[in-house]
């Protein structure tokens, strides 16, 4: 599915390197140590998917372990710390991750390996690689904010093949051109308040044109790294502005709520920017508008390399 393409791109190039070589390349070398990963899949609660993988570079297995979230137009990422352990005489799999999460939950898992050889090809084309599947057991707690999603596991398949196999090799890009003499509209916002980044954009090429808009934010709960993010369209009327660009309103439907207005003032630089706006982001609800979210107004142009219009997420 295409969402597993966007989450899984980090987690490949990650498990490529970690990977036995294939043995069709002729005669054996002397493996390097390149620490130990691993990554996995579970079905998630009310409809998400969860991506896991766990990484380490030392020897003694300090490392971290990361938890992906995607559901509809959305995804978040967990990074804690871990220790992730494993066999470097025999290959660079992990076959043992601990990681404490806090109130999100805690891993504690051991690979029972299954002592045979499997192999798999690339989606997206190059050589057979080989790997021994098996099976994760133990602990795996996992718990959103607010109970949007959860999982918990004892028994967990370890078979990197089905993951690979699974790619979006044609991918896709976007792009925006800015300048006087363009009819569209880009408002851009920014935040550093609450020890948190918020950022967030739409754009709308014309007064009858679809809006796009995509927000993300990073923050912490404790020993957890959190990155959230959001994508996707509305009807023209989320976001409205003049010609001039002396003020827009923002009022998109849900995941939005509320609505706030920028303005420019002929006495300052920046715009004044009002409302109670706010977007719920899986596990977090957070206001957009305020003193303390800068914003920027200009007119801009937005396209996508695989779409002539503008009808999905950025």
């Amino acid at each position: 599915m295409k969402r597993r393409g966007i989450f899984g791109l980090g987690l490949v190039v990650l498990l490529v390197a970690l990977l036995p070589a294939s043995g069709a390349s002729g005669a054996p070398r002397t493996p390097r140590f390149e620490g130990f990963g691993t990554t996995f899949e579970l079905q998630g609660s009310n409809g998400y998917e969860i991506w896991v993988a766990a990484y380490s570079r030392r020897r003694d297995g300090q490392g971290w372990v990361s938890i992906s979230v995607g559901g509809k137009h959305a995804f978040t990422t967990y990074r804690a710390p871990a220790r992730v352990r494993g066999e470097a005489a025999r290959d660079t799999t992990a076959t043992s991750i601990e990681a404490d999460l806090g109130k999100l939950g805690r891993v504690d898992l051991l690979l029972n390996r299954s002592g045979r050889e499997e192999s798999f090809r690339y989606r997206c084309g190059g050589p057979k690689v080989t790997y021994e599947p098996g099976v994760y057991e133990g602990t795996f707690e996992f718990a959103g904010e607010g109970g949007y999603t959860g999982a918990v596991a004892s028994s967990i398949p370890y078979a990197p093949g089905s993951f690979f196999l699974a790619g979006d090799c044609n991918g896709s890009g976007w792009g925006e051109s800015a300048g006087s003499g363009i009819r569209g509209g880009r408002l851009k916002g920014l935040s550093f308040a609450h020890d948190r980044i918020l950022i967030f954009q739409v754009n709308k090429n014309g007064p009858h044109s679809n809006v796009v808009y995509s927000a993300s934010v990073k923050e912490q709960l404790g020993g957890v790294y959190i990155y959230r993010t959001i994508e996707g369209t509305a009807g023209p009327a989320a976001f409205r502005f003049d010609p001039n660009l002396r003020s827009a309103t923002l009022s998109p439907p849900a995941p939005f709520s509320g609505s706030a207005t920028a303005q420019r003032n002929p006495d300052s630089l920046l715009l004044a920017w009002h409302g109670n706006l706010k977007l719920t982001f899986p596990g977090r609800t957070i206001s957009l508008a305020g003193q303390s979210v800068h914003v920027s107004l200009v007119h801009a142009h937005f396209t996508r390399s695989n779409d002539s219009s503008v009808t999905v997420g950025i």
